[in-house]
């Protein structure tokens, strides 16, 4: 994989995993790999906190965020094998978060409905059905 792929790659996966209940995860281990001192960890934070307030220009910074990545890629070899580790952990649990399945089903008059999956939410009617 060449260094603009994993640098596009690391831009959307990073993008979505900050909209993830992995974010955290993830934050902690860039951090493992810029120094405090680095002003690459700063962007990935601005960029973050311009997603989730939904500001327009987000969009441009996700690019300036992959061009900085590549970059950063271009000079540093264990830089781009660390990523390519960390995009490889990710991806897999980014996916996982982003899929949500919503389930609705009636049964009336005497009717059953099962539904397989986590966190199933019963509620019942109040009002007996017309017969």
């Amino acid at each position: 994989m060449d260094v603009s792929e994993i640098a596009q790659l690391s831009a959307a996966a990073l993008i979505s995993a900050m909209a993830s209940d992995s974010w955290h995860l993830v934050r902690s281990r860039l951090a493992e790999m810029f120094t405090p001192s680095d002003m690459m960890l700063s962007r990935i934070d601005d960029v973050r906190a311009e997603i989730v307030a939904d500001v327009p220009r987000a969009r441009s910074r996700r690019d300036l965020l992959q061009g900085d990545l590549e970059d950063r890629l271009l000079a540093d070899l264990e830089l781009r094998n660390r990523l390519s580790t960390l995009l490889a952990e990710v991806q897999p649990s980014v996916t996982q978060d982003s899929r949500r399945t919503i389930q609705h089903a009636t049964a009336d008059r005497g009717g059953t409905t099962i539904q397989a999956g986590r966190d199933v939410v019963y509620h019942s009617r109040s009002t007996a059905p017309d017969r």
